[in-house]
């Protein structure tokens, strides 16, 4: 019944609703709960910036629930100008959305399916992923921001942001020209070359290094494991990416949070997905904060920036965590 009613209102009484809501949920109970609301389109334009040796990868097929990659792509072509926007996708997409999309402010580039799309789709992701930056390497751009085409960012200075961190800590290792910086979205701490690959940036050329991955030709059925040491060895997604283009560079391939901790302080930055005000509708979409835990160090803790520069500064050392994942749960508290 009170779905039903629920359904029938507006928007203002909507609202109403959701703040009594929370409201009654913040007077009793043991937790705490609040809102945030951000804007599909933005309805301004930037005027004093120029992002022309930018580039913005959106990979993957465009999301039409509510037109979100559409009005993504407005949103970066008002926030980011002079940036090329490009969108790495599959042949045979409609070519009504591929006419909305480039009437929004995107490049569209169709490419081959891959035949086996590899566990979790990463083969699809590795294909559209650096035929995208290849394109936005022979356009003659330095840097791109990778991004996902159903994830979206809204912070307009995410570009100036970005520029700061490649400036306040380059990198000493030879083996590439910059930092990639990942977000920390689906970083996790405490499981080794966990960096995420739904967003990155930094310059083109080492973000093709890390996404030249030979595709992976396993199945879900081909994984078992029980504790993060065991998941880690799987090498699967963003672990399986880390460890490819770390090993191709020279690093030492042992799958330690040792080893994790030198290619974090060599390799990689870190940057909050509060930072960019990252919005993912998938999965647990409405939960503003979808890995953050309150009862001591878990596995699906995120690594934050903070995080990264405790550990590039030497104030916290991973290592001492090593025989603990070997005989901890995968998606669980330490110590339980």
């Amino acid at each position: 019944m009170a779905v039903r009613i629920v359904r029938r209102l507006r928007e203002p009484h909507l609202r109403e609703v959701l703040v009594s809501t929370l409201q009654q949920l913040n007077g009793g109970g043991k937790s705490t709960f609040t809102y945030h609301e951000r804007p599909k389109i933005v309805d301004y334009r930037q005027t004093d910036s120029n992002y022309g040796d930018w580039g913005i990868l959106v990979q993957g097929p465009p999301l039409g629930t509510d037109d979100f990659t559409v009005n993504s792509i407005r949103n970066y072509s008002q926030l980011f100008p002079g940036a090329v926007i490009l969108v790495s996708c599959w042949e045979g997409l409609d070519p009504a959305e591929q006419k909305k999309l480039e009437t929004a402010g995107a490049k569209v580039l169709l490419n081959p399916l891959p035949e086996d799309s590899g566990p979790f789709n990463i083969n699809y992701q590795i294909a559209s992923t650096k035929a995208g930056l290849d394109h936005l390497s022979r356009l003659g751009l330095k840097y791109a921001i990778k991004a996902r085409s159903d994830q979206r960012f809204h912070n307009p200075e995410t570009i100036n942001q970005l520029k700061a961190l490649l400036t306040a800590f380059p990198t000493e290792s030879t083996k590439i020209s910059e930092r990639i910086i990942a977000c920390s979205f689906t970083s996790l701490k405490y499981r080794p070359f966990s960096i995420s690959d739904m967003f990155q940036a930094g310059v083109i050329n080492d973000l093709i290094m890390f996404w030249d991955a030979p595709y992976d030709h396993r199945s879900k059925e081909d994984f078992k494991f029980k504790t993060v040491q065991e998941f880690t060895e799987c090498q699967i997604a963003e672990v399986y990416l880390t460890v490819n283009f770390c090993t191709r560079i020279g690093y030492d391939n042992e799958l330690t949070l040792t080893n994790y901790q030198r290619a974090l302080k060599e390799l990689f930055c870190i940057i909050d997905a509060e930072s960019i005000d990252l919005y993912w509708p998938k999965y647990k979409g409405l939960k503003e904060y979808q890995h953050r835990y309150y009862n001591g160090a878990h596995t699906y803790d995120l690594l934050l920036f903070n995080d990264w520069l405790a550990i590039t500064q030497g104030q916290v050392e991973l290592s001492n965590w090593d025989e603990d994942i070997s005989n901890t749960e995968e998606g669980g508290y330490f110590n339980e």
